[in-house]
């Protein structure tokens, strides 16, 4: 069971309808059945980009190149007579990642060669670019990560948890048609990673504007609330 779905037993177990069984059917749909009627999926709720025409998790270019960069630079090598620089990069998508394991590299060893002072940008493909700013202080490493900056991230809260929510109801009716059959009731749970905290006039307005069907109830759970359950879509809440 991974952290979404502990999250969503918890809310499941709270509401006392019965029973709350996990894959009921093993590791297919749904994730968990309960009272024996109700079968619910849980997903998280995360941001997506479609700059490659399908929806892709923010996270998954995000994560992939804070991996590689955390790792890479304390293998460039101490700080010389040039000093310490803060790394910061910037970016949107699509990104070809497999051109920048290569290129990184290859451009901070060439930064390293050449006598420098002062921030200097280094532009490695259209929408991605790498900072390089000179610490105040000596430090042992020659790069150190100083920030990045994912420009797809962000935005108004409210249009985005819509946004994203409509992408993700999509994803599980698709796979849901298949199975809809061998349960009377289907709930989706949304694990909120996008804006746990609205307020409430925003909790009041943003389930007017997310369409559920065929879903009988979309809830969105606060991970570190659960109880703060907010149902989308028309009908009564829980």
């Amino acid at each position: 069971m991974n952290r979404e779905e502990a999250i969503a037993e918890f809310y499941l177990k709270s509401l006392g309808l019965g029973a709350v069984v996990h894959e009921p059917d093993g590791n297919r749909m749904p994730d968990f059945v309960v009272d024996g009627r109700i079968a619910v999926e849980v997903r998280r709720l995360n941001q997506h980009s479609m700059a490659s025409g399908e929806p892709e998790g923010l996270e998954t270019i995000e994560a992939g190149l804070v991996r590689f960069i955390d790792k890479l630079l304390p293998e460039l090598g101490p700080a010389d007579r040039n000093g310490s620089w803060w790394v910061s990069y910037h970016f949107e998508r699509p990104l070809d990642l497999k051109a920048l394991k290569r290129d990184i590299p290859r451009v901070l060893r060439e930064f390293a060669g050449v006598p420098s002072d002062g921030r200097h940008t280094l532009q490695l493909q259209p929408i991605f670019g790498i900072d390089l700013q000179p610490t105040t202080d000596a430090r042992e490493a020659r790069f150190l990560l100083g920030a990045y900056n994912d420009y797809e991230a962000g935005g108004f809260v409210g249009s985005e948890i819509i946004r994203n929510a409509t992408l993700c109801i999509a994803e599980k009716t698709a796979k849901m048609a298949r199975v809809k059959d061998r349960y009377p009731e289907w709930w989706l749970l949304l694990v909120d990673r996008i804006g746990p905290r609205l307020n409430a006039s925003e909790r009041n307005d943003l389930p007017n504007h997310i369409e559920i069907a065929p879903w009988d109830r979309v809830i969105l759970l606060d991970p570190e609330d659960p109880a703060r359950a907010l149902q989308l879509g028309p009908g009564e809440s829980l």
